[in-house]
């Protein structure tokens, strides 16, 4: 008796899988909105064959993914039931439908953008800026030293954690603006 040989890496059944998965799930949300369009009509008789309606139907993702802005996107963060938005030169904060509510100029060569108590916190290669949801500036801060290059951050607490690349360091930022090393690596 012969046994069978034959075998399939992790990698490619994974694959496999996922794809039969994703076939699934595109079939059966295609099913749920054909049958919902093809509901029958208050006006229609009885015994007529369903009419498809003339409502259309966004889904969830169609929604998400039609937020419109100009250039490419740096960063974005969620905030209550906002979508805040960094462009190169802009910040914009879109209602969860993709609404714009609201666009402010920023400086170039952001870096990275966060959101915490109601404030956007901007990174730039050589300082921090703190707007509220307006867009007026309520903090700036400079970088460390003059030979720093920001790269990311993180707000906790009320602290700024701050990633120095050119420095090989982290600092932390209070929110009066002064600047303590943590880290030097």
């Amino acid at each position: 008796m012969k046994l069978n040989t034959s075998s399939i890496s992790r990698k490619k059944f994974l694959q496999t899988c996922g794809s039969v998965l994703a076939i699934g799930s595109i079939a059966g949300v295609s099913a749920v909105s054909f049958f919902r369009s093809a509901k029958p009509t208050k006006n229609s008789a009885p015994n007529d064959a369903p009419t498809a309606e003339k409502e259309i139907i966004a889904s969830p993702y169609k929604l998400a993914s039609s937020f419109v802005v100009d250039g490419e996107i740096q960063g974005f963060e969620l905030w209550d039931d906002k979508f805040i938005i960094a462009t190169q030169n802009y910040v914009q904060i879109h209602s969860s439908l993709g609404n714009l509510l609201k666009s402010f100029a920023i400086g170039s060569d952001l870096r990275d953008i966060a959101v915490y108590d109601g404030r956007i916190y901007l990174l730039f290669p050589a300082g921090i800026e703190v707007c509220n949801m307006d867009g007026g500036l309520v903090y700036k801060w400079d970088a460390y030293s003059d030979r720093s290059d920001y790269c990311s951050f993180a707000v906790a607490s009320g602290s700024v954690y701050v990633t120095d690349a050119a420095n090989k360091n982290i600092c932390k930022y209070g929110i009066g603006g002064n600047c303590d090393l943590i880290k030097n690596f």
